[in-house]
Order: C-alpha cells, then sequence, then structure tokens
C-alpha cells in the first residue's frame, strides 16, 4: 500500500509542477521514438547560461516549473532546446547535437513540428548545407487552423 501511495505521489508532483508543449521532433522525415537522450533547455540569462533538463516523449515536451517561470518571465527571449540524437548505420554507431531554437509563441502553439534535417545523410546536406553553418537545419511547423505555417527553407 505504501508503495501504491509513494507512486501516486511522485506522478501527481510531477503532473502538478510541469507544463508541456505539444512537440514532435522528427529526422530526416522519421519520428524519433528512442533514439535520443541528454533533453535540456538552455537559457542564457544575465551573462550566465542555465540548463534544465526536460522530459520528451513524441508529442510532449514536459517542462519543469522552473523552466515555465523563466520563459513566462521573457516572453520575447529565445532559448534553446538540446538534444543527442544516437544513430546506427553500417555498424557505425553515431551522435549528433541539435541545438533547435524555440521560444513561448512557438510552445504555446496547438502543436510544434521541428523538423530537423541531419546533414550527415549526404543527400539533405547538397540540398540545404548552404542555408547554415551548422551540421544540421531544422524547419518548424505550426498553427493548423490556418493550414500549416512555419519557417520555410527556401530551393536552390
Amino acid at each position: 500500500m505504501n508503495k501504491i501511495l509513494i507512486t501516486i505521489f511522485f506522478f501527481s508532483y510531477f503532473f502538478i509542477f510541469s507544463q508541456s508543449a505539444n512537440l514532435i521532433l522528427q529526422v530526416n522525415g522519421k519520428i524519433i521514438t528512442s533514439e535520443f537522450a541528454n533533453v535540456y533547455l538552455k537559457f542564457d540569462l544575465e551573462n550566465r547560461s542555465k540548463i534544465i533538463n526536460v522530459n520528451y516523449l513524441p508529442g510532449d515536451l514536459s517542462l519543469t516549473e522552473e523552466a515555465w517561470e523563466i520563459i513566462k518571465s521573457q516572453p520575447e527571449k529565445k532559448f534553446y532546446l538540446n538534444v543527442d540524437y544516437y544513430t546506427y548505420i553500417n555498424g557505425k554507431q553515431g551522435i549528433v547535437n541539435f541545438e533547435i531554437e524555440l521560444s513561448k509563441y512557438l510552445l504555446d502553439q496547438k502543436y510544434l513540428i521541428a523538423d530537423i534535417y541531419d546533414f550527415r545523410n549526404k543527400s539533405y546536406k547538397r540540398k540545404y548545407q548552404y542555408l547554415t553553418d551548422k551540421h544540421f537545419l531544422v524547419q518548424l511547423y505550426w498553427r493548423p487552423e490556418n493550414g500549416v505555417n512555419g519557417i520555410y527553407i527556401p530551393r536552390r
């Protein structure tokens, strides 16, 4: 009985003191379900960076109360979602860190899709490398009621 009460208390505490955003992470057209780790938000506050760990399940980004308070206190300020993405291709393990720029406006949408183009895939590298100096490119989609709005990538 004690274990059940402790479990209920733990989950209720987590849900009471957390805020969720409907976020889907997609890498090279595939929704990532279990190939990620080390998910955290990075805030630039007064000459220092603050890192807060968050939980991500496909379609749900759970923020702590502390993270949500920082986001609400500075709604116009950008922050970053960092995700380590693991792959296993041709017998080789690979890892890449994606840093996705977000804002309160984006998290307040009904849903947000972050479509990430990983340049380790040569076809995406040829198409989109000229747009950024990073090893990946993120395209964001949101607002289904007006059609899909987002940050679109121009074609060459």
